[in-house]
């Protein structure tokens, strides 16, 4: 009997202990579903390669552009230029940088040339290097014409190069110009001109933004609503050139980011019919150097964002696919980077959302806080070149959710000191292969680094 009160007393002692600790594992479960989640800094970035800046086939060529004091009231500018865009195979295999000085001579900007370079002058022509995943060069494409502002490539290994005068040319995996790819697409435009009323030339002029893993090409497009004593108002739109010449016009707006899913050939794009989730107003500024000072500041601007907004993902025939939810506030988790990439303070055309073949989204943010980075020559005080930073690269899920951070603090907008900022109104210094990993340009004094952030 003793045996038996002494078993059943250590029974229940067993059973208290299994309860206490069962009570600990609960409040530690209550606490942790009440505490906010950790920030996410996502992968570690790697250098992929460098290229260095030079004359060799195998190089990039840089000037930096600067200002000459010839004495207390006059100067003299000097002209410069450089690689200008980059884009990365859907494997993330090969590495294409649009090299443009090649075809300038004594590197006078870009802007000065307009005639196209003839077939006899193949040496002046700008280039586009390629290079592998070890830095190593590929091969080299030389360009019909123009000064590249824009490339993207397809499945296949075409490159799509956009002039910013001229339009869009098409060259196969070899490098050789494909003529008659080229001139389906640019009739196909014109045709699409004319039955659109669409802006030919000017501010409007359409130009190149994607192409898809069915061959549809997709440009933005500005259609003339009215003509007020010779003065156009336009209104933004997405034009696909479909791959037998048909084409359509799909509405844009600036206000909602658009991107373009090119393995489901989808356009990525702000549904109006639902209105936005948590106005907040929110204050962001650029300085002219690192310093932040009142006396220092470039622009400042107000900027009216939302927690939430709603998007659809919209087929070439205007069919939508899907919906969902984009929460945009990552505030607790990335502070002081929003959804900024609007307004004044950015070109509004560069690309800011991109998908991988999972259909994972990734977007472009902004720090309220950025800065003109100067990068000088190291053989010339007199050159140099603007970045901004303050670029940042965030993953969500294809339903719209915060995942992580790919990328911080990058300097994806830059000023050789000519008009057109680094290249023309649609550039391009960052890409995602189709497994999610994400590649950007960096420019050094004296060259190029091509940076990942692996999946």
């Amino acid at each position: 009997m003793r045996k038996l009160m002494q078993m059943r007393e250590t029974i229940g002692n067993l059973l208290q202990m299994t309860l206490l600790v069962l009570i600990g594992m609960l409040a530690v479960i209550a606490v942790s579903f009440g505490r906010k989640p950790a920030p996410q800094t996502g992968s570690q970035p790697v250098s992929m390669f460098k290229v260095p800046y030079g004359e060799e086939p195998t190089q990039l060529r840089m000037r930096f552009p600067g200002i000459l004091l010839l004495n207390e009231e006059e100067e003299e500018p000097l002209p410069g230029g450089g690689p200008t865009t980059f884009c990365v195979s859907w494997d993330g295999q090969l590495f294409y940088i649009a090299d443009p000085l090649r075809c300038y001579k004594n590197l006078e900007s870009p802007l000065e040339e307009e005639k196209e370079v003839s077939p006899n002058e193949e040496e002046l022509v700008p280039w586009v290097q390629v290079y592998n995943r070890q830095g190593q060069w590929v091969r080299t494409i030389k360009l019909r014409y123009g000064f590249p502002s824009r490339m993207r490539v397809d499945e296949q290994g075409y490159l799509y190069v956009d002039d910013a005068k001229r339009g869009v040319a098409v060259y196969r995996p070899d490098g050789s110009y494909d003529q008659q790819r080229t001139e389906a697409i640019v009739e196909a435009v014109k045709r699409a001109e004319v039955e659109y009323h669409l802006a030919p030339d000017g501010p409007g002029k359409t130009e190149f933004f994607e192409v898809d893993r069915d061959g549809r090409v997709y440009f933005l497009a500005h259609q003339i609503a009215a003509e007020v004593e010779g003065v156009q108002q336009l209104k933004k739109r997405l034009l696909v050139i479909h791959p037998d010449g048909s084409h359509n016009l799909l509405d844009y707006c600036i206000y909602r980011q658009c991107g373009i899913d090119r393995y489901r050939g989808e356009v990525i794009i702000g549904d109006y019919d639902v209105p936005a989730e948590g106005q907040m107003d929110l204050e962001f500024v650029v300085y002219n150097s690192p310093e932040e000072s009142p006396d220092n500041e470039d622009e400042r601007d107000t900027i009216t964002l939302f927690k939430k907004r709603a998007y659809k993902c919209v087929r070439p025939n205007g069919e939508v696919a899907r919906k969902f939810d984009w929460y945009l506030d990552i505030s607790d988790r990335v502070p002081d980077v929003w959804d900024g990439f609007v307004s004044t303070l950015n070109l509004q055309n560069q690309i800011v959302i991109a998908t991988d073949e999972a259909g994972y989204l990734y977007r472009v943010y902004t720090a309220r806080r950025r800065h003109w980075i100067s990068l000088d020559d190291p053989s010339d005080s007199n050159r140099g070149m603007q970045l901004m930073d303050g670029f940042w690269i965030i993953e969500f899920s294809p339903d719209g959710r915060f995942i992580r951070s790919r990328a911080s603090n990058l300097r994806l907008r830059g000023s050789y000191g000519h008009q057109e900022n680094l290249v023309g109104r649609i550039t391009n210094l960052w890409d995602v292969d189709k497994r999610g990993n994400v590649y950007w340009m960096e420019f050094h004094p004296r060259y190029v680094e091509i940076k990942m952030a692996p999946r």
